[in-house]
């Protein structure tokens, strides 16, 4: 998991940063992105999950994007990537930690 603050307008560079670390890492994208969008607490909240492969094998590849309704002058971006076993065995905790944490964006 790897998280990381930015300004909106650092979007497209911290998502390029991103992709390239798990091109990087021989992850590859093999179809588009299924998205969710919801808010809580005035913040919105993009979840993006990603066919991907890994050595030739399916791989867990997720984004998820913070941000306040308003103009925010915060953004979170939080990339998830695991094996499926590894998400059998861990994934449920990582999402449980993520949904009790309060994000607060300005």
């Amino acid at each position: 998991m790897w998280m990381e603050v930015f300004r909106p307008d650092q979007a497209d560079r911290v998502r390029r940063e991103h992709g390239d670390y798990f091109t990087g890492q021989g992850v590859r994208i093999t179809g588009p992105a299924v998205e969710q969008e919801s808010v809580a607490n005035g913040v919105r909240l993009l979840v993006q999950t990603l066919p991907a492969t890994w050595n030739e094998a399916p791989t867990i590849l997720a984004y998820q994007v913070y941000g306040a309704m308003t103009t925010p002058s915060q953004m979170l971006l939080i990339s998830y990537w695991a094996s499926p076993e590894g998400d059998r065995r861990y994934g449920q905790q990582v999402r449980a930690v993520l949904t009790s944490t309060n994000f607060t964006l300005r």
